[in-house]
């Protein structure tokens, strides 16, 4: 136990709660349910996102609306928590909560898995499942909430441990996540969860029991694949109608040859009978095939390939781009591919695409990390795109934009030799913003256009068109090869054009994606700067509902903190809590989005840069009773604060690329966040120890408010004003907090 000796006096900022009240007899210690809960709410939100992914076509952006919403849920979960707990902590309320969790899990799973928008019950299945999902998320607040009540109530001067010991859970969360639902699958995982919510809200040895069970149960080989015949799968076969190189009537025959979960979707491989065809889906969305005929398409764009070419081809697929590479050998190639379970299943089974990816250079990364890590030069680079199930319209701001800005062409340069030929194979979201930094990166540009590679409709809904960008220093070369490729393309039907000068001005238009502003192609579709035809029909739907969130949830934050604060110093803990809400949030997702190439994929990213935000988070809650007890002054709280952002902020700047050893990038990684990340950890548990309870629930709730906000603030201000301008509102918000702690 941390001994703290109250400091009384803070009429000028966030007073000092009553005195703890003394432990009854009765009242038991939830020992290690903290750790627990923000485990399983981790693991529970990724893996329920991950599996709407899977359940509804449309739904690309499931990640990031799901991060975004369940600040929401947790937030009225704390609320709703201190309305259970305020008159004292019950254990058999606790358990309860946990018990309930376990049955709402289970049902949003099975809810889930009927989910489908083309079956005739989508109308109940799809709110049901929202809503189940929703219920869950609100219990875990609850839960974690009654957790800070029984230490608020009972010993006040171990909230500090106790919010610790909560963000180590969500530390293992982000370890375990990826490689359990690689080997369980993501509908066994769930059910695993479900299993260990019961093992608090059973007596100990039935706990233990429980605990038993959810290892058993993990330990069944198959389950997973059991549990996804409950899948919906109506109407599903229409999907594949939008590519005429895998005719519907073949896919009816389809056979799988792998059923698995990667960090990034549920993916099918099947092969069509009958044909050299083999089809690769996403989330039941087929994104990419391997053909063993190469496609004519490619084979006219990559005609500036020599034969003893040294070739760099990003976002490979299942390897059919590579078919039309015109190398002698095989071994000329090095291709990068982000999924580790396509390049697995390929290295393992060759006879499924003629031994390719053992004959190549694999390099398993996201594709900017590559270019900046890999040793050039080579002849050709090509980065192809629309085979990559990212880049489908439905969420247009993942992993490639930072492949296309003013600072990734000139990566891409940096290996490419000097008579080399960039092109990058793109769809018509990424051609806006990708053209304009081609053109202000002062290398010579050329544009060819063709049908998309489906037939009817193209390959995706409302994409009728692909776009092969060509860069290189030497113009007379690279306009000889593309009036060459445009008169053969003729010849066989015209399916490659050149764009017309319309297109050419409206392109002309678009913004310029930078490394700041790798958002900028929202700019250009949401801002009407492109012709109707390409904008971006869902995103754009749901990029005005979230600003119509935006404001509602600012409206009734601010409703909230006039209203509900009986004073002064009550509305002072609210505006504290919101504040941190929003600067944290904001904080987290810059750090995601600059060392995203840092660590090579998103899910490393994700992974290590929550493990050290979280990690020092933890050893800042330990310090808050340290803190408490000797408070500094105001200006040396405030500045302080804001001198550890401002070397967070500089320092990213400087990180060195390059680093191949894991730990290496770990601890260089640490050296930027942890100094802030520590100063950070020590807010929220100081705030808890001095919010009086009659303003504890409405002070987590706005907690959960602002991290609402704060999500939503950050993609607007990204989008823009760059990477860059999402920092002044956490240096604001931080600012505000530090001078509210302060003592008078």
């Amino acid at each position: 136990m941390i001994s703290t000796r109250g400091s009384p006096g803070y009429a000028a900022g966030l007073p000092e709660s009553p005195p703890c009240p003394v432990p009854s007899a009765s009242s038991s210690p939830p020992e290690c349910s903290g750790t627990l809960s923000s485990l399983l709410s981790i693991v529970y939100q990724t893996s329920i996102a991950q599996e709407y992914s899977a359940s509804i076509l449309e739904l690309r952006s499931g990640f990031q609306i799901v991060f975004g919403l369940v600040h929401v849920f947790y937030g009225a979960g704390m609320y709703l928590a201190w309305r259970l707990f305020r008159k004292g902590y019950s254990e058999a309320r606790l358990r309860v909560l946990w018990a309930s969790s376990a049955l709402c899990i289970l049902a949003s799973l099975v809810a889930t898995l009927q989910s489908n928008p083309h079956a005739p019950l989508a109308w109940v299945t799809l709110p049901a499942g929202a809503l189940l999902a929703s219920a869950v998320l609100t219990l875990f607040g609850m839960v974690f909430s009654g957790i800070l009540v029984w230490f608020h109530q009972h010993h006040r001067d171990q909230i500090g441990l106790a919010v610790a010991a909560s963000l180590l859970g969500l530390v293992a969360a982000f370890i375990v996540r990826a490689p359990l639902v690689i080997h369980l699958g993501n509908s066994t995982l769930l059910v695993v969860v479900a299993l260990l919510c019961l093992v608090p809200a059973l007596p100990r040895a039935g706990g233990w029991l429980m605990l038993a069970v959810a290892v058993g149960v993990s330990l069944v080989p198959g389950l997973d694949h059991r549990i996804e015949r409950l899948r919906d799968t109506t109407g599903r076969m229409e999907m594949h109608s939008y590519l005429d190189y895998l005719p519907v009537e073949e896919m009816q025959t389809f056979v799988p040859v792998l059923d698995a979960w990667s960090p990034y979707a549920k993916i099918n491989l099947f092969e069509v009978p009958g044909t050299p065809r083999l089809g690769g889906v996403y989330n039941y969305y087929i994104t990419w095939i391997f053909d063993s005929e190469p496609d004519r398409r490619r084979q006219l764009l990559y005609g500036f390939i020599e034969p003893d070419d040294e070739v760099l081809c990003i976002a490979m697929g299942g390897g059919w781009p590579l078919l039309a590479i015109p190398v002698a050998d095989r071994a000329q190639i090095t291709g990068v591919e982000i999924d580790p379970v396509v390049v697995e299943f390929f290295q393992d089974n060759p006879q499924y695409n003629d031994n390719l990816f053992n004959e190549i250079q694999v390099v398993r990364a996201e594709g900017r990390s590559a270019l900046e890590t890999l040793d050039g030069p080579f002849d050709s680079i090509v980065i192809d795109l629309p085979g990559s199930p990212a880049t489908q319209k439905e969420n247009p701001v993942e992993f490639e934009n930072l492949l296309l800005t003013a600072e990734g062409i000139e990566a891409a340069f940096d290996l490419l030799d000097e008579d080399g030929i960039l092109l990058a194979y793109l769809l018509p979201h990424q051609i806006d913003s990708a053209y304009a930094a081609a053109q202000a990166s002062g290398h010579h540009v050329g544009l060819l256009i063709g049908p998309a590679a489906g037939g009817k409709g193209g390959r995706y809904r409302s994409v009728n068109k692909t776009y092969a960008l060509f860069l290189s220093r030497d113009a007379r070369q690279l306009d000889t090869f593309l009036g060459r490729t445009v008169a053969q393309a003729l010849a066989e039907g015209g399916i490659v054009i050149e764009p017309n000068d319309r297109e050419l001005q409206d392109l002309a238009a678009s913004p310029v994606s930078t490394d700041d502003k790798p958002y900028a192609q929202m700019q250009a579709y949401l801002g009407g700067n492109v012709s109707r035809e390409r904008r971006t029909g869902t995103f754009g739907t749901v990029f005005r509902a979230a600003r119509v969130a935006l404001a509602t949830l600012a409206l009734f934050s601010v409703l909230a903190v006039l209203l509900r604060g009986r004073d002064n110093q009550e509305r002072k803990h609210l505006v504290f809590f919101f504040a941190i809400g929003v600067g944290m949030v904001m904080l987290q997702l810059h750090l995601y989005a600059r060392f995203r190439s840092f660590f090579g994929d998103p899910v490393s990213t994700t992974m290590m840069t929550t493990l050290l935000l979280f990690l020092a988070n933890a050893v800042g809650s330990m310090l808050a009773n340290r803190f408490e007890a000797r408070t500094p002054r105001w200006p040396a709280r405030v500045l302080g604060t804001l001198a550890l952002l401002a070397f967070t902020h500089v320092a990213i700047d400087h990180i060195p690329f390059g680093l191949e050893n894991v730990a290496a990038r770990f601890l260089v990684a640490g050296a930027v966040i942890v100094p802030f990340g520590v100063a950070s950890g020590v807010f929220f548990p100081v705030g808890i120890m001095r919010v009086p309870m009659r303003t504890y629930g409405w002070a987590l709730a706005l907690d959960g408010a602002g991290t609402f906000v704060g999500f939503l603030g950050f993609y607007f201000l990204a989008w823009d004003h760059g990477l860059a301008a999402t920092m002044l509102p956490v240096a604001l918000c931080y600012a505000l907090a530090a001078l509210l702690l302060t003592r008078s």
